[in-house]
Parts: structure tokens; C-alpha cells; sequence
């Protein structure tokens, strides 16, 4: 019984200390964890290992059963800068656990991520570990803008950090107009790497930036630089445009070819033309404008234009009407940025005129010079005859003629009416032949030519003259002005007794000349016989008459006696 006793009370105790050593872990390293993060950017390693405590077990069992435990689980934990938390992996394992991943930064977001590993052993027992690391993925953006007129040369550099995973970034370019009108998105361009990258406008959006198509003003193109985590920063590049065009124009003559010419200066278009010229014609007093023609230019250089480039025909100033006028020569970019300059052109087409007439009967010899200012395409001007009669009761236009040339031209009446001004047609009075010189524009002048006509014949009675024969002749002059159309006059012949009431006519006969010497054997066909002397005392009186119908007339006793002529033999 004593021995059954001491067995049993020594089994009790073993059993006592058995349980006791069942919550005792083993001689091992308590539950620990590590975890640590390598690098700064791009992929870098993440880390996290746990240490598990090992313990005994037993179960109730007589005698009882017992085994060790060292087993454990591991957890990793990331909290986001938005607060959240998520667990990113786990890992059990006996004594020990390991867990391990690659970050890459340029996917994460901004901020401080903080990572956590947790080490749990078989009793619960915990222990954690934890590491953080700040994300700054903003990209390094720069630009430059090397001109401001045709290809505006934009770029610049980015630099990105490293995103393992695909691009690095992006590159996006936004166009902001003048005064902020009008804002778009161009383009975007994916980059990848991480060392400083050039980038251009063209390489982004597939084109140049062409200033010459650019409104007039500020522009700012942003240059927006994005990571693959979407951290981003931006860069404004102010571009000012203006690609107002520099015009002259003249005009280098008054009449004629007017030579109206200049030069326009346009800013760089790299796609096309840089602009055009375009020309208005703005008559005198305004009183008419219209847009004559327009002519595009390519080239940046200083560019010759002329009035004929443009139009296609000169400026015939020998067609404007007089006064002031106005060309007005506009210059327009592509943009549509333009410029303008007035060239004023007075216009006096007025030609000048002189006329004379030399003489007073027959070919009056009407002549003059007239100076026409210079038209180009045809003749210069006309000169038109008008005949004005003797105290303005009639007036006409004679004829009109067409001169061509600028010198100091010579006209003559007959060269224009095809004969000549023959006074001896014309009435007794004052006469005006009015020259009209028109030049081609319309302008004119005129001069007149003042022609006072006097053909009166001077007729004289010389008296009878006897003959041998016992005959005897009335002799006598008369003087007329010339007439080259034809005889200058007549003369009749009248007799009659002292102491008649009327005279008989004894005939009539026309001359030609200036100077005649009459008698009256050429009226009558003979002389006076003695008979009809001898016995009669008679009275004569003579008639001239002009061709333009001007008349005189002259008397004279002719005493014829009896007992003989009065006159010596001839």
C-alpha cells in the first residue's frame, strides 16, 4: 500500500509539471518581425521576415503525450497617404517566415506609404515591424520658344522618374489664345525613361508651330508633364505674335504709266504664302472706292510689288479723272494681320492750247499747238472746232480730231475740218473759232480765236476813155478779198440819162482775183459808139459785190458833149 501510494503522489507531480512546461515555449528567440525597403525610386525591393517562439504541448493522456510547436504566420500590411489600409501578402512557416515583392514607385501615389509586417506565433503572440516611404514622382518640366514668327521652334526637356512597369509619363500640350478667348488640347506623347528627355511641339503633335497662322497677340502654349501615377507640373511658354506686315508704296509720276510701286515686308508662314497685297482705287472727294485687285507673296525677305504685278495693266493716269486720288495698297499677313498705306496721286490731265489765225480773208490760216499730258494705251486727247457766228446768232461744232503724243503737237484747221477756213464765204462780222482741247481723262481746255471779217470790195469809176474809132469805153477798178473757193465777186454795170429816174443795167460779170480792172465793153460786148457820146450826157454807177454777199457801190457823172470825147485819143 505505502509503495501504491508513493507511485500515485509522484505521478500527480510529473503530471503537474508536465502542464505546467505545456505553456513554457521551448528555448527559443521570442516572436519577432523585420521588414525593410532598398532604394528610393523605381523597383525597389520590399522585404519582411517573422520570427515564430516554438512551444511544448501535451495532452492529458496517462502518461501524457507531448510535443513542440514553433509554427507562425506572417503579414504585410501597406497604408495608403489616403488612410486606407490593405493587406499585400502573407506567408506562414515553422520558426520562420519570409515574404518578400517588388514596389514600383512610379506606380504608387503621392505621399508617405507606410508598410507593416506582423509576426504571429501558435499562442497569438504578435510582434510587428514597419517601414515608410515618400513618393514624389513630379516630373521636371522646362521650355523654350526660339522665335516668334514661322516656325515658332518649341521644346523643351522632362524629366521623369522611373516607373518599371511601362512610360514613365506623359507630355501634354495646351494652347491658350490672346486674352484667354479660346483654350484646347493639342496633343499628348507618351515618354519612357528617366534620364532627361527632349521633347519638341513638332515631335508631339505631329507638326510644327507655324506663328504665321496665329491670330495677332499673346498666346501661351502649356507644356503639362504628367507621371504614370499621375503626379504632374506645368510650364507656360508666352508667345507674342505679330506678324504685322511693313508697307511702302509711291508713285513716281503724275501722268502716263503713273509707275505707282513699293515693298512689303511680311513675317515667316512656313505652310504657304506670307500674305498678299491688295489694291483700292479711291477717287477724288471719295465719291468712289472699289477694291481693284489683290496678288499673294511668299517670302520673308523685303518683296518688290508694282501696280502692274498686281492688276495685270499699269495705272494709265491718261484715264483718271482729275483731282486727288488715293491708291491704298494693303498688306495682309496669313494671320490676317495687316497694315495699310495711302498713296496720293493728283491727277491734272488739263492740256494746253494756243490757236491763231494769220490772215483776214481767203485761206485765214487757222492754226495751233496743243500739249496733252501722257495716256498710254491710245491717244493723248482731240482737239474739236467750233464756229461761232457774228454776234452769237449761230454756232456749231465744226469737226474733231485725235492727236497721239506728249510733245507740243502742231494742228492746223484744215488738218482737222479736211479744208481749209475760207473767209471769203464767211458773213461781214465778228467770228470766233473756239479750239477745245480734250485730253482722254475728259479734262479740257479751249482758246478762242477771235476772226473779224471785212470782204467789202473797193470799187472805182476811172471814167470814159475815146478811141480812134470815134468809140468810147468806161473803165474803172474794184478790189475784192480773196475768196479760194471760187470767183472773189462781181461787178454790174449801170447807166442811165441825167435825167432819167432809173438806171438800165448793162450786164454783170463775176472775177476772180483780188485786183480787177473793168470796163464796159466787158458788160455790154462793144464800146460806146459816137452816136450815142456824142449826143447824151450820161450818169454811171457800178455794183461790186463780194462772194459772201458784201457790196459797195460807186456813181459818177459822165458828161459826154457833143462836139467830142471829153478824154485824149488813144
Amino acid at each position: 500500500m505505502c509503495c501504491f501510494a508513493l507511485i500515485r503522489r509522484l505521478s500527480v507531480w510529473i503530471l503537474t509539471v508536465l502542464s505546467i512546461f505545456a505553456f513554457i515555449p521551448a528555448l527559443a528567440a521570442a516572436t519577432s518581425a523585420s521588414i525593410s525597403i532598398s532604394g528610393q525610386e523605381g523597383a525597389l525591393p520590399l522585404q519582411a521576415s517573422g520570427e515564430f517562439s516554438e512551444y511544448t504541448f501535451c495532452d492529458g493522456a496517462h502518461p501524457p503525450n507531448c510535443w513542440t510547436d514553433n509554427s507562425g504566420s506572417l503579414t504585410v500590411r501597406q497604408t495608403f497617404p489616403s488612410g486606407g489600409t490593405y493587406s499585400i501578402g502573407s506567408k506562414s512557416g515553422k520558426g520562420s517566415a519570409d515574404w518578400s515583392t517588388t514596389l514600383d514607385t512610379g506606380a504608387m501615389a503621392q505621399g508617405t506609404h507606410t508598410f507593416v509586417a506582423t509576426a504571429c506565433d501558435v499562442k497569438g503572440n504578435c510582434s510587428s515591424n514597419s517601414q515608410s516611404i515618400t513618393i514624389d514622382n513630379t516630373p521636371a518640366v522646362t521650355s523654350t520658344v526660339s522665335k516668334t514668327e514661322g516656325e515658332l521652334d518649341i521644346k523643351g526637356t522632362v524629366d521623369f522618374k522611373e516607373y518599371v512597369g511601362g512610360n514613365e509619363g506623359s507630355v501634354t500640350l495646351y494652347h491658350i489664345y490672346p486674352n484667354n478667348s479660346y483654350a484646347y488640347r493639342i496633343q499628348s506623347k507618351s515618354f519612357e525613361g528617366t534620364n532627361v528627355i527632349n521633347w519638341t511641339y513638332q515631335e508631339i503633335v505631329g507638326a510644327i508651330a507655324d506663328g504665321g497662322s496665329w491670330a495677332q497677340g499673346k498666346h501661351i502654349i502649356r507644356a503639362v508633364a504628367t507621371a504614370h501615377n499621375g503626379a504632374s507640373t506645368s510650364i507656360d511658354i508666352p508667345i507674342t505674335i505679330d506678324n504685322t506686315p511693313e508697307v511702302t508704296g509711291s508713285a513716281n509720276k503724275v501722268e502716263g504709266d503713273l509707275n505707282i510701286k513699293g515693298t512689303v515686308d511680311f513675317k515667316e508662314y512656313v505652310s504657304g504664302n506670307e500674305g498678299s497685297v491688295t489694291l483700292y482705287h479711291i477717287y477724288p472727294n471719295n465719291s468712289y472706292a472699289y477694291r481693284i485687285q489683290s496678288k499673294s507673296f511668299e517670302g520673308t525677305n523685303v518683296i518688290n510689288w508694282t501696280y502692274q504685278e498686281i492688276v495685270g495693266a499699269i495705272a494709265d493716269g491718261g484715264s483718271w479723272a482729275q483731282g486727288k486720288h488715293i491708291i491704298r495698297a494693303v498688306a495682309t499677313a496669313h494671320n490676317g494681320a495687316s497694315t495699310s498705306i495711302d498713296i496720293p496721286i493728283t491727277i491734272d490731265n488739263t492740256p494746253e492750247v494756243t490757236g491763231s489765225a494769220n490772215k483776214a480773208e481767203g485761206d485765214l490760216d487757222i492754226k495751233g499747238t496743243v500739249d496733252f499730258k501722257e495716256y498710254v494705251s491710245g491717244n493723248e486727247g482731240s482737239v474739236t472746232l467750233y464756229h461761232i457766228y457774228p454776234n452769237n446768232s449761230y454756232a456749231y461744232r465744226i469737226q474733231s480730231k485725235s492727236f497721239e503724243g506728249t510733245n507740243v503737237i502742231n494742228w492746223t484747221y484744215q488738218e482737222i475740218v479736211g479744208a481749209i477756213a475760207d473767209g471769203g464765204s464767211w458773213a461781214q462780222g465778228k467770228h470766233i473759232i473756239r479750239a477745245v482741247a480734250t485730253a482722254h481723262n475728259g479734262a479740257s481746255t479751249s482758246i478762242d480765236i477771235l476772226i473779224t471779217i471785212d470782204n467789202t470790195p473797193e470799187v472805182k469809176i476811172i471814167g470814159p476813155r475815146c478811141y480812134a474809132d470815134l468809140t468810147c469805153d468806161i473803165l474803172g477798178t474794184v478790189q475784192f478779198k480773196e475768196y479760194v473757193g471760187g470767183a472773189e465777186g462781181s461787178v454790174t454795170l449801170y447807166l442811165k440819162d441825167v435825167s432819167a429816174s432809173s438806171y438800165s443795167s448793162y450786164g454783170s460779170k463775176s472775177y476772180e482775183g483780188t485786183s480787177i480792172n473793168w470796163k464796159y465793153a466787158d458788160f455790154a460786148g462793144a464800146r460806146i459808139s459816137k452816136a450815142t457820146w456824142g449826143g447824151r450826157e450820161l450818169m454811171v454807177q457800178v455794183v461790186a459785190k463780194a462772194a459772201n454777199g458784201a457790196t459797195m457801190t460807186s456813181w459818177q457823172y459822165l458828161m459826154i458833149p457833143a462836139l467830142g470825147c471829153p478824154i485824149p485819143l488813144r
